[in-house]
């Protein structure tokens, strides 16, 4: 037990640069366009012009064009507590639909906006 945690002591540097500079766990998989363009479409995506998002939700959807095009997962999702009985949790839909490296998760992060006339009542700390 003590040779090999002084092993992993030595190593630990060298194995921590190697997962730095090594994208082999980002990199798509498959390469083929063709045939992820339909396997994304038997998945159940549709091209991002044919539908329609609404402005509180959130979406899975390609990280590039394939063909031209962005794809994107027909399901209106949640992010956080908003909508939470009403629509499924966007992270949950990666182990649904997808694959590796060609989608993303379309999150959207919006400040809530300060009333006015708190804002005026403020007085600058000098």
């Amino acid at each position: 037990l003590e040779n090999s945690l002084r092993w992993a002591k030595r190593k630990h540097k060298k194995y921590s640069q190697y997962l730095l500079t090594k994208d082999h766990y980002r990199k798509p998989i498959e390469t083929n366009e063709n045939y992820v363009y339909k396997e994304l479409i038997f998945q159940g995506f549709v091209p991002e012009s044919q539908f329609k998002k609404k402005p509180e939700c959130n979406y899975l959807q390609t990280n590039r064009k394939v063909r031209g095009e962005i794809l994107i997962y027909p399901v209106h999702c949640r992010h956080g507590y908003m909508g939470e009985n009403k629509y499924p949790e966007i992270y949950s839909m990666l182990s649904v639909a997808g694959l590796p490296g060609w989608v993303k998760v379309d999150v959207k992060f919006e400040r809530i906006k300060e009333d006015g006339a708190n804002k005026k009542n403020r007085k600058r700390k000098r």
